[in-house]
């Protein structure tokens, strides 16, 4: 078994100076108790490897903090592997099967996970992850319950858009209700094409307020936009065509 590296910002806080000076981390110097972070490298991995998921975690803490009304949070432990088999294999162990392609996921309010890789979307994945502990923070019962709006707003909160331009299935006129993006990861993953879409037309349509109010109520569409879920689909559809299409 490869050697397992575990530090925290403060005891890497010159090493991070140094290999990376455009970042701005302000936990540096605080007693470990009140650090946001702290991170766990596996298999092959360095500190200096994972440089980039520090500055997007830190960069975004405050905003996704503040966008989701959660006034604290406790400190986060993230850990990384660089070896997708024991990335997988750590995963089945704890939740009982494996998710192939999956880049990241979170344990509960105080752990999030995450495959490591230098693609340009691994700092957006590190803060999608971010926002799954953030909202289980704000509703304990919140994990993909339902799935459409638990990835929708992580989405959403790093900025993962897709141009529906891109998406053939909606440029056909073939929207997935809420119910087909309400399927498993290993079933279907059309959520992450529409996740930020169906956010930004709640915020819109409504506003951020209600958009937390929908979080806190599991997704509850007609007790909390007080409109029926299938005018809630024709309206998303509607909003996304004038928009976008």
């Amino acid at each position: 078994m490869q050697e397992r590296y575990t530090f925290s910002l403060r005891r890497t806080a010159l090493a991070l100076l140094v290999l990376f000076s455009t970042i701005s981390v302000q936990s540096f110097g605080q007693n470990p108790a009140q650090q946001r972070f702290h991170f766990v490298v596996h298999d092959t991995l360095e500190l200096a490897d994972i440089g980039h998921l520090v500055h997007a975690l830190e960069g975004n803490y405050e905003r996704v903090k503040n966008d989701l009304r959660v006034p604290s949070l406790p400190q986060i432990t993230v850990q990384v592997w660089s070896d997708e088999d024991a990335y997988q294999d750590a995963m089945e162990a704890l939740l009982g099967m494996r998710f192939p392609g999956s880049r990241g996921y979170v344990t509960g309010d105080r752990e999030l996970r995450l495959l490591y890789h230098r693609r340009l979307s691994a700092q957006k994945e590190a803060v999608h992850e971010f926002a799954h502990v953030v909202s289980l923070t704000l509703n304990s019962n919140f994990g993909n319950n339902p799935r459409w709006l638990w990835e929708a707003v992580a989405m959403y909160a790093a900025e993962e858009f897709r141009d529906p331009k891109e998406i053939s299935y909606l440029l056909e006129g073939d929207y997935p209700s809420l119910a087909e993006l309400n399927t498993d990861f290993n079933s279907g993953r059309n959520i992450y094409d529409v996740g930020y879409m169906l956010i930004e037309y709640i915020v819109t349509a409504w506003d951020h307020d209600r958009l937390i109010a929908l979080i806190k109520s599991n997704g509850a569409i007609e007790e909390t936009l007080g409109i029926r879920e299938s005018e809630f689909e024709k309206g998303w559809q509607k909003f996304v065509e004038k928009k976008y299409l």
